[in-house]
């Protein structure tokens, strides 16, 4: 049932999971990593959105995990005031749009595996602050699971409310 509810959601938010890999695509280029398959319609929970080369560094790993999640939560939050400010009466098509991009803003369980190991790698070799990102990390993990794809529907609704809130006051 879990599998059946995240496919229907995956299906629904299509314009984030396209976006998502588009934008993981061009950090992998960015990077210099070597892409060997982009998945732009991945509506399998387990079919990564792009498949690449292991990141080099630590700082690579970091850039892909907080660069696709930032430039998608702004993307959303902009969808937000198109949708509330700019074109009126077109809230609810910016409204799903804006949801939509900012479930799919997390990082795969792949990234977040990395992070953890990479972060692990950097403390041993004298690194305190690479710990910082260890709940980060761990974050990923549990979100990624089937059973918490819930978190990011609520993700994008909050930031719904935080763009119409903040500009009602």
């Amino acid at each position: 049932m879990d599998l059946l509810i995240g496919y229907a959601i995956r299906l629904i938010t299509f314009p984030g999971l396209i976006l998502k890999a588009f934008i993981n695509k061009l950090i992998c280029n960015m990077l210099g990593l070597q892409v060997q398959k982009v998945n732009y319609l991945a509506l399998d929970e387990h079919v990564l959105s792009v498949e690449h080369e292991k990141p080099r560094s630590y700082t690579y790993v970091l850039a892909m995990v907080l660069i696709p999640f930032l430039e998608m939560s702004l993307l959303a939050m902009v969808l937000f005031n198109m949708g509330k400010y700019l074109i009126p009466n077109s809230e609810i098509i910016f409204l799903w749009l804006g949801i939509s991009v900012a479930t799919h803003s997390f990082p795969e369980s792949d990234v977040g595996h990395l992070l953890f190991k990479k972060s692990l790698k950097q403390i041993k070799d004298g690194n305190y602050l690479a710990a910082f990102n260890l709940p980060l990390a761990l974050l990923i993990q549990i979100s990624t699971k089937p059973y918490f794809f819930w978190l990011h529907l609520l993700y994008g609704t909050l930031l719904y409310f935080l763009v119409v809130f903040q500009m009602n006051i």
